[in-house]
């Protein structure tokens, strides 16, 4: 099954698509989301045993298992740190308390080998003009068997199966400045104990780009400025040549891209604007860079889409400043 799902909740009467898990009236306190996504069970760690040319079973060196119940999570290094679901993310407490954050997904996935739990910012939910939405999720993430490390970052994703977990988790390998990574290794511990105050950093930085967004929306841009800002985009170092005698993938690029800005498909009074221009890349990255849908859905979520859609916010930024 493509959503690996085991055991988890949805708040405020809003299921996922594949229909599992308790689905809620309101929102839960932390220990009852733990409760109801089974990550109150405790994972530990077994010696893994080999057989010797003597028929003797000796402990293997250099790798232990993590066994959670009976179920064997993942064999990993001797060096490597639990970090129960329990305690990974008890630091929100505070923040569901004061309302700050209210806690909207929580899922065990694959066993229970990976946990994620989703949150709504209460200031994390904007328009950059009426009707036009734009919402920041909260996502924890956890794993057992070696595969992630602790990922703490911001997203418009709601997970709520494995696939929305791989997008968060590529996300958040890109490098970006909204996420938070710590290895399964000694110091996770106190890189969870700061994760308040990157989180306050991350969210400032959500709302900058937020105030960036809005001053987009009503900065015009014409079809000539749009073609120079998709040049400098796509091919910076080689703007002047015409756009007939450029190579067919990159020609094909920088068509696709002005239709998009024609095809604009948000809210009327930003038709011709840098917000228009903006939507026009994010959409060539998600959709039309690929056909195969593999494909496309690496190239969205990995360094070469997520390098895109920065480039193109840090060539809009320049030309709402002007």
């Amino acid at each position: 099954m493509s959503h690996e799902f085991q055991q988890g909740f949805f708040s405020n009467k809003q299921p996922a698509w594949h229909k599992l898990g308790t689905v809620l009236d309101g929102c839960p306190d932390y220990d009852t989301a733990i409760k109801l996504s089974g990550a109150d069970r405790l994972v530990e760690k077994r010696e893994l045993y080999y057989e010797t040319s003597s028929g003797i079973y000796a402990p293997v060196d250099s790798h232990v298992v993590n066994i959670r119940g009976d179920i064997q999570m993942g064999v990993v290094g001797r060096r490597y740190e639990i970090v129960q679901d329990t305690e990974a993310f008890a630091f929100v407490k505070p923040l569901l308390d004061d309302g700050t954050l209210t806690l909207d997904a929580g899922v065990s996935l694959r066993d229970g080998r990976t946990f994620c739990l989703t949150a709504k910012m209460a200031n994390g939910q904007a328009d950059v003009l009426p009707g036009d939405e734009q919402r920041l999720y909260l996502v924890l993430s956890n794993s057992h068997d070696g595969t992630s490390p602790v990922s703490i970052g911001f997203t418009s994703i709601r997970v709520v199966c494995m696939n929305t977990n791989r997008m968060f988790l590529q996300g958040t390998q890109a490098g970006d400045n909204h996420s938070l990574r710590m290895k399964h290794t000694r110091s996770v511990h106190l890189g969870i104990e700061t994760a308040r105050e990157t989180i306050d950093v991350i969210q400032q930085t959500w709302h900058a780009d937020l105030d960036v967004f809005r001053r987009m929306a009503i900065k015009t841009m014409s079809g000539l400025e749009f073609s120079r800002f998709a040049r400098k985009l796509i091919t910076p170092t080689n703007q002047e040549e015409p756009i007939t005698d450029l190579h067919g993938k990159t020609r094909k690029a920088l068509e696709t891209l002005e239709a998009n800005f024609v095809a604009f498909d948000g809210p009327t009074e930003a038709t011709g604007t840098a917000w228009a221009a903006y939507n026009a890349v994010t959409s060539y990255v998600d959709h039309d860079r690929y056909a195969d849908e593999r494909k496309a859905f690496e190239f969205s979520w990995n360094g070469a889409g997520q390098d895109m859609r920065e480039s193109a916010l840090a060539l809009l930024t320049v030309v709402v400043a002007s």
